[in-house]
């Protein structure tokens, strides 16, 4: 009995299978055209679910995402009756943050700079090589690294602690010194090229490599250089300024 209805399903879907086929090649242009149609449509959807994916996974990967917060200022625009925000905020924020609010964990300031020269220097201080790198290059210091999730394959995070070390990622290592592997304890000259910071000229010893960047974060990490080193030791970190702003994020 059982293998009698087997029989007959295996004939009803050869039947089935059949007839669809001599309706295809019967109105073939028609056919053509609307499994043309759905096989675009089929692809259309899967660009679009792959693009709000990958946008809604930006930074989502941090352990601690749910516990940080970002800084900004709020401008009110009396004559247009509108608020705006802004990402930059006071140099003397990180400090006032901490002493308004001893119960955070860590406070990191970032900042952000562009159109940066960058020179090798070999042993004897004398430049071998020149970049020009016009983002990627941030200020900020190991209490970012805590708050963040971005592995560190050599060196210390707690060096930038200290004012000229440099962290640099696996592939700017590789674009500066050809081997990661050899960058530690290496010298970069930078000239800074943001305005706030123009012709700053520092000496920058690489202190660690971190890893390749995931493409779903904003921040495109190349150079990462100790907050304190140069304008930011001398002007930001000791500003006790609370109108003057820059380009300068605090988390």
């Amino acid at each position: 009995m059982i293998y009698h209805v087997k029989q007959q399903l295996r004939t009803m879907l050869r039947n089935y299978f059949k007839t669809a086929f001599r309706s295809l090649t019967r109105n073939r242009n028609y056919s053509i055209i609307n499994i043309a149609g759905l096989a675009v449509g089929i692809a259309v959807c899967m660009i679009i679910f792959m693009i709000i994916q990958y946008q809604t996974s930006f930074d989502d990967f941090h352990s601690k995402k749910d516990r940080i917060y970002r800084v900004l200022t709020e401008s009110h625009h009396a004559d247009a009756g509108t608020i705006s925000y802004e990402k930059n905020v006071p140099f003397p924020m990180p400090e006032g943050l901490k002493t308004a609010f001893p119960q955070l964990e860590q406070v990191a300031p970032v900042y952000a700079s562009h159109n940066d020269e960058l020179q090798v220097l070999d042993d004897n201080g004398t430049p071998v090589k020149n970049f020009k790198e016009q983002t990627g290059v941030f200020y900020t210091s190991p209490s970012f690294f805590k708050m963040f999730d971005f592995p560190l394959l050599a060196g210390s995070y707690e060096s930038l602690k200290e004012p000229n070390n440099v962290l640099l990622t696996k592939e700017m290592a590789e674009k500066y010194f050809g081997d990661w592997k050899t960058a530690i304890g290496k010298t970069i000259k930078l000239e800074v090229g943001g305005y706030i910071f123009e012709h700053g000229i520092d000496i920058l010893k690489v202190s660690g490599i971190l890893a390749t960047m995931p493409a779903n974060t904003d921040f495109a990490l190349k150079v990462v250089v100790a907050y304190g080193t140069g304008a930011t030791g001398s002007i930001m970190a000791k500003s006790t300024d609370w109108e003057d702003r820059t380009n300068t994020d605090f988390g």
